[in-house]
C-alpha cells in the first residue's frame, strides 16, 4: 500500500507543517500584543524550540520523509509548552485571553494523528484537554475550564479520526489499483502470448523442420554434419525443465532444489512426504519451483541463515514449507522496489490456482508455504466485492463526536449567557451556527454563490456575537460562537474550492473587529490574535486533507505507474517462458529423439528417413494446424502418413467452435478411406460468407463402394451446416453454415 501511503501523507505532512507553522507565527504575536510575565527565557526557550522544529517539520514535508520526525519533535515541544503554563499558573490579569504557552500546546492535539499515529489522539487529546481545563479552571472555573478541556479532547480525536479513515482508504485505493493492474496483466499475457507463439514457431521452422528434412535428404557427412548442427540448436532453444508432476516428482523436486541450495551456500534439511496419488499439472508444479527457488534467494539474500528446511507432501496437492531461523521482518512494513514476494512468489501461485502464504514477524523467522492443487481440482479464491473506498457508516464516530462538540458550545453558551447583553441575541447566534454548518453540509459542492452566502454568514455571526458581549475585550469562552464556527469553516474548505476556506477566515475576522467597534469603539488585537488562529489552522489541515483527496487519482496513477510496468514486463516474460515451454514440450514429445540422433550425425537409413519425414510432417502439422489437432486426430494422420497417403492441413485462429467438430469427423472419416498413392489436403478457414472449410482428395479415390458409403457418412456428420461435394477425377468437400443477414440499408 506504500504508493497511496506515500501520495496522501505528502499532502497531510503539508498541511500539518501549515497548521504547526500557524501557532508558531501567532503565538509571539499574542505575547507581543497581550503579553504575560513569564520567567527569564522561558519564552525565548520555547520560541526557539518551535522554530527549529518546525523548520525540521518543513525539511522532512519536502523531501517526503517516511517518519516526520520533525513534527513528532513539534508536537514535544507543544506539549512541553502546555504542561509548563498548567504548573507555572502564569496569567495576564486584565483579560481572560488563554496564555501563549497554552495555545502553544494546539499543533500537538491538532497534528499527532499523523505525526505519530490515529491511535496516538486519545491519550494525547487526554494530556492537552486536562492542561486546558486545569489552566482555565484557575481563572474561569466551572463549566468554561471543562468545555476547554472537552473541545480539546474531541478535537484531537476527529483529527485522527480524519487521518484512520484516509489511510484506511487508501489501502483500498491500492487494492483497487492493484485489481487495475491485473486486468491489464492479463491483456499483456494474451499479446505476449501471440507474439511469442509467433516467434516460436519461426524457431520451429528453422531449425527442428530444417533439421528433420535434412537428415531425411542426407546424402554424405556434409549434409549430416548440417542437419546435426540445427538438430543441436533445436535441443538447446526447445529444452525445457524436467516436469515435477505424476512418479518421482518428490525426487526431481529435491534434487532440482538442491542445486539450488548448494549454488547460493545454503545447507538443506528435507522433510518432504512422498504420498500416493497424482501431482499438479506441469505448469502448477513449475510455477511452485520457481516460488520456491525465490523464497530461497531471500533466504540467502536477507536472513544470514545457512541452513534452510522445506517440510511438506508430494502427490495430490504439493505442499512445501520453506522455513528458516532468521530475524523474521513486518510483513504490513512497506517494501519499496522488492516484488519478490508480490510477484515472484503469491502472484506466480495465484496465476495457477494455489496460494502462497508468509509467516514470520520480527525475532522469529520466516516460513513461505506453497500450496497448488493436483491436477483436475481447483483452489482459486473467489473474487472479491467490489471496493467501496468510503462507507457512509466510517464517518458515524466522527459525526457523532461532531454533535458532540456542538453540545458543548451550546452548553458554553448558555453558561455565559450572564457575559452578553441578551440571551435572545445568544439564541439567534447559535441557530445561525447551526443553520451555516447543515448549509456547508448539504448544499451543493459546487454552487459558489450558497458559498458566498455561507462566507457573509460566518462574519454576521462573529459580529453579532461580538458586539453581544458586555467585555469584547476578553477572549473567554463567551466566545464560544468562534470555536463552533470551526465545523462550518472545516466542510467549507473541504465541500466547496479551497479557497472559501481562507474566504471565510478573513470574514470570521472581520466580523470580530466590527463587533468590537460597534460594542466599543475600538479594536483590540490581542482577541483577534487569539481566536482566528484555530480557524487559519483548521482551513489549513482540511486544505492538507482536500489536496490529498483532490491529487489522489493521477497522482496514486502516476506513482503506480512504474510498479505497475514492472509487472507487466514480469507478466510478460513470464508468458513468454510458459509459452516457450509449452511448445518445446509439443515438439520435444514429436521429434526429440530423433533430434538427439540427428545431433550425433547418425546417417539414417531408408526406414529412419521416412521416420524423419513422419515427424517433419507432425510437428509442422502442430504449426500450422493447432486449433484443429486433437489427439484422435493425430493418430489418425500418423496412420495415414505410415500407409503412404500425403497428408496437408492447416487451421487459422479463430473465435468459437462454429463447425470445428462436424469439420474434424468430416476429415476423419476421408482420412480413413484414402488410398495409399492419394493426396488429401484441409483446410480450415471460416469467412464472412458462411465457409467453414474444405477438404480435397487428389490422385487417387476410393472404390465406388467405399466412396458412396463415405459421401453418406459426410452428410451425416455434417449435421446443420450445408455441403458443397464435387466428384470429378478429385473429391472436393466444402463444409457451410448459413452467412449472416447483410445489414439493410437506411
Amino acid at each position: 500500500m506504500i504508493l497511496t501511503h506515500e501520495v496522501l501523507g505528502r499532502w497531510l505532512h503539508r498541511g500539518a507543517c501549515a497548521l504547526t507553522g500557524v501557532f508558531v507565527v501567532a503565538v509571539p504575536g499574542l505575547q507581543l500584543i497581550d503579553p504575560v510575565a513569564y520567567p527569564p527565557l522561558l519564552f525565548q526557550t520555547w520560541l526557539v524550540l518551535a522554530l527549529a522544529t518546525l523548520g525540521w517539520a518543513l525539511w522532512d514535508a519536502y523531501r517526503c520523509a517516511r517518519v516526520p520526525w520533525g513534527l513528532r519533535a513539534a508536537v514535544a515541544v507543544a506539549i512541553a509548552a502546555g504542561l509548563t503554563q498548567m504548573v507555572g499558573g502564569w496569567r495576564n490579569s486584565d483579560s481572560l485571553t488563554i496564555p501563549p504557552l497554552l495555545q502553544a500546546m494546539a499543533p500537538a492535539f491538532g497534528v499527532v494523528g499523523f505525526a505519530l499515529s490515529p491511535r496516538a489522539a486519545v491519550p494525547i487529546g487526554l494530556i492537552c484537554g486536562t492542561a486546558f481545563a486545569v489552566s482555565e479552571w484557575g481563572v474561569d472555573p466551572g463549566m468554561p475550564a471543562v468545555s476547554s478541556g472537552l473541545v480539546v479532547l474531541g478535537s484531537g480525536l476527529i483529527a485522527g479520526g480524519v487521518v484512520s479513515l484516509l489511510y484506511r482508504a487508501a489501502a483500498k485505493v491500492e487494492q483497487a489499483l492493484d485489481a487495475r493492474w491485473d486486468a491489464r496483466e492479463a491483456i499483456a499475457r494474451s499479446v505476449v502470448r501471440a507474439e511469442q507463439t509467433q516467434l516460436w514457431d519461426g524457431l520451429v521452422h528453422d531449425k527442428v523442420l530444417g533439421a528433420l528434412r535434412l537428415a531425411a535428404r542426407a546424402r554424405d557427412d556434409s549434409d549430416r554434419r548440417a542437419a546435426g548442427e540445427l538438430a543441436r540448436e533445436a535441443l538447446i532453444t526447445g529444452s525445457a525443465p524436467a516436469t515435477l508432476g505424476g512418479g518421482g516428482s518428490g525426487r526431481a523436486l529435491r534434487s532440482r532444489l538442491e542445486r539450488v541450495c548448494s549454488r547460493l551456500g545454503l545447507q538443506l534439511r528435507w522433510t518432504v512426504e512422498e504420498r500416493e496419488g497424482s501431482g499438479p499439472t506441469d505448469g502448477a508444479a513449475a510455477a511452485v519451483l520457481a516460488a520456491a527457488e525465490e523464497a530461497l534467494v531471500n533466504v540467502s539474500r536477507h536472513t544470514g541463515c545457512r541452513v534452510v528446511t522445506i517440510a511438506g507432501s508430494v502427490g495430490g496437492d504439493l505442499r512445501l514449507d520453506i522455513i528458516d531461523a532468521g530475524p523474521g521482518f513486518d510483513l504490513l512494513a512497506p517494501r519499496p522496489g522488492r516484488l519478490g514476494i508480490d510477484r515472484g512468489i503469491i502472484g506466480r501461485l495465484a496465476r495457477v490456482g494455489g496460494s502462497a502464504q508468509v509467516l514470520t514477524r520480527p525475532g522469529h523467522g520466516t516460513t513461505v508455504r506453497l500450496v497448488v492443487p493436483a491436477a483436475g481440482r481447483d483452489l482459486r479464491p473467489q473474487l472479491p466485492p467490489p471496493l467501496e473506498t468510503w462507507r457512509q457508516q466510517d464517518f458515524v464516530g466522527l459525526f457523532l463526536m461532531g454533535v458532540a462538540l456542538t453540545g458543548v458550545y451550546a452548553a458554553a453558551a448558555i453558561a455565559t449567557v450572564d457575559r452578553t447583553r441578551s440571551a435572545g441575541v445568544v439564541a439567534i447566534c447559535l441557530a445561525l451556527v447551526v443553520a451555516l454548518g447543515l448549509t456547508a453540509s448539504l448544499a451543493p459542492g459546487h454552487r459558489d454563490d450558497v458559498a458566498a452566502l455561507i462566507v457573509v454568514g460566518v462574519g454576521v455571526v462573529c459580529a453579532l456575537g461580538m458586539w453581544n458581549l458586555r467585555r469584547p475585550f476578553d477572549e473567554g469562552w463567551a466566545t464560544w460562537f468562534v470555536g463552533a464556527l470551526n465545523a462550518t469553516v472545516v466542510v467549507l474548505t473541504g465541500r466547496f474550492r479551497t479557497r472559501w476556506g481562507f474566504l471565510a477566515v478573513a470574514s470570521a475576522a472581520l466580523g470580530l473587529a466590527v463587533g468590537q467597534v460597534l460594542a466599543a469603539g475600538v479594536v483590540h488585537l490581542g482577541v483577534l490574535t487569539a481566536l482566528v488562529p484555530q480557524l487559519v489552522a483548521f482551513v489549513c489541515a482540511i486544505w492538507g486533507v482536500r489536496r490529498a483527496l483532490d491529487l489522489a487519482t493521477s497522482a496514486i496513477n502516476e506513482a503506480a505507474a512504474a510498479g505497475g510496468e514492472v509487472r507487466l514486463a514480469d507478466a510478460q516474460a513470464e508468458e513468454a517462458a510458459e509459452v516457450a515451454q509449452a511448445r518445446s514440450r509439443d515438439v520435444l514429445a514429436v521429434a526429440g529423439p530423433l533430434l538427439e540422433r540427428i545431433s550425433a550425425r547418425e546417417a539414417f537409413d531408408a526406414a529412419g528417413r521416412e521416420r524423419c519425414l513422419l515427424a517433419e510432417a507432425e510437428v509442422r502439422d502442430g504449426l500450422v494446424a493447432a486449433p484443429l489437432l486433437t489427439p484422435e486426430l493425430i493418430a489418425t494422420l500418423r496412420d495415414c502418413r505410415q500407409r503412404g497417403v500425403t497428408v496437408a492441413v492447416t487451421a487459422e485462429e479463430r473465435e468459437g467452435d462454429v463447425g470445428l467438430a462436424e469439420f474434424r469427423g468430416i476429415l476423419g472419416s476421408i482420412l480413413a478411406v484414402a488410398p495409399i498413392g492419394s493426396r488429401v489436403n484441409a483446410r480450415l478457414r471460416p469467412d464472412h460468407r458462411g465457409r467453414v472449410g474444405s477438404v480435397t482428395m487428389v490422385g487417387q479415390l476410393p472404390e465406388e463402394s467405399l466412396l458412396r458409403g463415405l459421401l453418406g457418412d459426410i452428410r451425416e456428420l455434417a449435421g446443420s451446416y450445408d455441403l458443397l461435394i464435387s466428384i470429378d477425377d478429385d473429391l472436393l468437400v466444402e463444409l457451410r453454415r448459413e452467412p449472416p443477414p447483410l445489414p439493410r440499408p437506411t
